[in-house]
């Protein structure tokens, strides 16, 4: 049976890994002003596609959808209610879909980001 760790483990490395590297591409993209930055996560998708015989372009979209599907994952996952408390564990009535938690400014962030991510997934689609 694994342990809580593992399983945080699981879901919560690739988000920060993948969180990880957007900060460090975009931050490249601002300072350096370049529009070719690819972060150590997307060339392992790069490498990983090629590996199996596809290009780069692959690489890109599989990039692309985990990012989508890290995005929603989060999103919509349940998390306690504010001011909620447990004497062992939470009850489902204490948990909250986490979107229900983002104040307005961090869910147009957040759809933003999302819409920029499906832009470069489909101009990518196009190549």
């Amino acid at each position: 049976m694994a342990s809580l760790g593992t399983t945080c483990a699981f879901h919560g490395v690739p988000l920060m890994a993948h969180g990880g590297n957007n900060f460090y591409e975009n931050g490249r993209r601002l300072y350096e002003g370049r529009t070719d930055v690819v972060g150590p996560v997307r060339k392992l998708y790069q490498e990983a596609a090629k590996s199996v015989g596809y290009g780069e372009r692959e690489g890109n979209m599989a990039y692309y959808s985990a990012d989508l599907v890290f995005s929603g994952r989060a999103l919509t996952q349940r998390v306690p209610k504010k001011g909620a408390w447990r004497l062992y564990r939470y009850l489902e009535a204490d948990r909250e879909r986490k979107f229900k938690q983002l104040g307005k400014r961090g869910l147009w962030f957040e759809f933003g980001s999302s819409a920029s991510t499906l832009e470069q997934l489909s101009s990518e689609s196009k190549k």
